[in-house]
């Protein structure tokens, strides 16, 4: 019974569920983060669909075809670094709300943090923390201080599911919601200097 809980939440966790609900919130509710139909089904595109597509395109590349999970990761990370690259730029060119820019900037930078991370200092950070994380911060900076027990406990779901599935170590899980808010601070400095 722990573990079917624990495996629902970790899907209805993924990182596009958890964006794609955050900007259908902000465009119910905050109008001036998301103006309409039009941004949200870009941003969703970017941030969600080009992100998740390399899961059932994987067996399209000869190279990540017979590569299993490993593969389908690796895979999953190029179509990140794209999808959250044509975010930011189209964030930039066209000419979307503060809040918006922020969303692409901050899921951008967080892709380079964990490149980095991963890559060049060889540590292990969480994917999955990271993704989830910059959907609850965005959350208490649109919404205010109230949602942080919200947030608080969606987060603890999902690190006890991810310690109990034994997709992360704690260590690495932390690792990535650190990335996260690196990421997040990274992009509220940004934002004040060029807005």
């Amino acid at each position: 019974m722990k573990e079917k809980c624990a495996k629902m939440i970790r899907v209805i966790s993924i990182p596009p569920i958890l964006v794609s609900a955050l900007l259908v919130f902000l465009l119910v509710h905050s109008k001036e983060v998301v103006h309409n139909a039009t941004e949200l089904c870009l941003a969703i595109l970017f941030l969600a669909v080009i992100p998740a597509l390399a899961y059932p395109l994987q067996k399209v590349f000869p190279a990540y075809r017979d590569k299993g999970r490993t593969g389908q990761r690796n895979l999953a990370f190029l179509f990140t670094i794209a999808g959250y690259s044509a975010g930011l730029v189209y964030a930039v060119i066209g000419q979307v709300s503060k809040g918006l820019f922020e969303i692409h900037l901050a899921y951008f930078l967080t892709c380079a943090v964990l490149l980095f991370i991963n890559k060049v200092l060889h540590k292990k950070a969480s994917g999955h923390a990271a993704g989830i994380v910059g959907p609850l911060l965005f959350l208490i900076r649109f919404t205010g201080l109230w949602m942080i027990p919200v947030t608080v406990v969606i987060y603890g779901l999902i690190f006890w599911s991810s310690v109990i599935l034994r997709r992360h170590t704690p260590g690495e899980f932390v690792l990535g919601t650190l990335t996260s808010f690196a990421a997040f601070a990274i992009t509220l400095l940004i934002s004040m200097i060029v807005y």
